[in-house]
Parts: structure tokens; C-alpha cells; sequence
């Protein structure tokens, strides 16, 4: 994927490098981007009004004084339910 621009997420820059398992608060991807924006995404499974959901929320807040112009937080899931 390296140098590529990734469908309709909100950057326009291509993609240089992509992390796993990172030591990062959001923890499980890290994509960055030629401009320098870093997107830290948090996978799973299903997401919901649930105790993994709202710990990953929380871990955005402590994430949040570190991130930079252009940095994203993304919660990606196979599949979401209400509750």
C-alpha cells in the first residue's frame, strides 16, 4: 500500500507506512501518511455501547494531548450494534 491513497478516508496523501501492535494508546494500526498525518486505528470485531468500546474511547482521551495536525483516531469494525 506504501504511496497509494486509501479510498475515501479523509487524507488525500499516500500512504508510506503501516504498523501493527504499536505502542501507541490506539494501539493496533498505525497508518502514515506522505504529509505526515498518522491514522491510529483501533480494530474490532464488533463495536457498541459495550466495555471494549468504551475502553477504546478512553484510550483516545489519554491519546489526545500526543496527536498532531492532520492525525486521525478511527475505530474500524466488522460489525456495530446499539447496545
Amino acid at each position: 500500500m506504501a504511496g497509494v491513497q486509501v479510498g475515501s478516508l479523509p487524507c488525500s496523501s499516500p500512504v508510506t507506512r503501516i504498523d501493527f501492535e504499536t505502542a501507541d494508546a490506539t494501539d493496533d494500526i498505525r497508518i502514515s501518511h506522505q504529509d505526515g498525518a498518522r491514522f491510529f486505528v483501533s480494530a474490532k470485531r464488533r463495536a457498541g455501547l459495550d466495555k471494549p468500546t468504551k475502553d477504546t474511547v478512553a484510550g483516545w482521551g489519554a491519546q489526545a494531548s500526543t496527536l498532531e495536525a492532520g492525525d486521525r483516531l478511527v475505530l474500524a469494525a466488522a460489525e456495530t450494534t446499539g447496545t
